[in-house]
């Protein structure tokens, strides 16, 4: 999932990316004169620049964030709010065009497809945070082989990290790490973009913990969180067991619960599309305050309230047209 950490970074990294000039402009004519000259001073990230859209690219950013904003905007009777559909077009087409990583378009029409049906309803409109369906996980190949430099994990062959990736600098396609060997968090800036994990090229064969790899424990062994289990089992009644996300009814640590559910006094409950709630992760979109009471339904733009009054009636607190669920 892409999380809104991740997300504000990238779009401060947007600011780092300039614009093409005008076509005539002086400074435009200097640049083509220069081509490619980099100011060493320059902050650039990774995936700098501009190229055509790719088709493939356009299709992947409209699904995830064009289409979503659209629903929004219909299921609360606004205007479709900015979302980062054309940079994420930008930034998957300079993927694609370095050919160090192809984008599966089979797999990506089956994707398109299970999101269309997971969004046809307005019952999680507005939630940015939701796991996508698993059909749109893996949906990227990468053909870098140990020691190529790499722009994103996902660059990398199956099984091989990007070690020392950052987002203004590259990596270099690595396997991962031992145990006791130095670790940190990443933040990839295609696999942010493109909302994907990287599981797939995991940095430590066991786990990061902290600043150091680990290796994952045993079936049954005693845990606090989901790491230590490893990437097919979860946390769950303070020890390690079986599947990789807690089924509904199952016991669970935060986190750890299967596509819309949460985990909630060490239980798996499903998330509601409506009724009561009392913080956004009981509901499938969010938990807004509607006639009087906090209630489930899409997470829409809530109005602006002054927090000093100035005389005037307070707007509403969601705009009209939400509908009521």
């Amino acid at each position: 999932m892409l999380n809104r950490v991740c997300a504000a970074l990238l779009l401060a990294l947007v600011a780092c990316h300039k614009p093409p000039d005008s076509p005539g402009s002086s400074e435009s004519a200097a640049t083509t004169a220069d081509a490619g000259a980099v100011d060493p001073d320059e902050v650039r990230p990774v995936y700098a620049g501009e190229v055509p859209v790719n088709p493939l690219a356009s299709r992947l950013c409209d699904a995830l964030y064009a289409a979503p904003a659209e629903k929004l905007a219909t299921c609360c009777g606004t205007k479709p709010q900015p979302s980062l559909a054309g940079e994420c077009r930008r930034v998957v087409s300079l993927a694609l065009a370095g050919k160090q990583v192809v984008l599966d378009a089979a797999r990506l029409g089956t994707c398109e497809t299970a999101l269309a049906a997971s969004t046809a309803s307005c019952d999680r409109a507005g939630n940015e945070t939701a796991p996508l369906p698993e059909e749109c996980e893996d949906l990227f190949g990468g053909s870098l082989g140990a020691g190529a430099v790499c722009r994103s994990a996902l660059e990398c062959a199956r099984g091989l990290t990007c070690a020392g990736l950052g987002p203004t600098e590259p990596g270099r396609c690595t396997p991962p790490a031992t145990a006791n060997a130095p670790c940190h968090p990443v933040v990839d800036p295609l696999a942010a973009m493109a909302r994907q994990r990287t599981t797939q090229h995991p940095s430590c064969e066991g786990y990061c913990n902290r600043t150091r790899c680990a290796d994952v424990v045993a079936l049954g062994a005693a845990c606090a969180f989901q790491d230590p289990c490893g990437r097919e089992n979860h946390c769950g009644d303070g020890k390690c067991q079986a599947g990789p996300r807690a089924l509904v009814g199952e016991s669970c640590t935060a986190g750890g619960c299967e596509r819309d559910a949460v985990c909630v006094g060490g239980k798996c409950e499903r998330q509601r599309a409506s009724g009561l709630c009392t913080q956004d992760a009981d509901c499938l979109g969010g938990c807004r305050m509607r006639d009087g009471g906090r209630a489930c339904g899409p997470r829409c733009p809530e109005a602006f309230v002054a927090p000093i009054s100035t005389g005037h009636a307070a707007p509403p607190l969601a705009p009209a047209g939400v509908r009521k669920h």
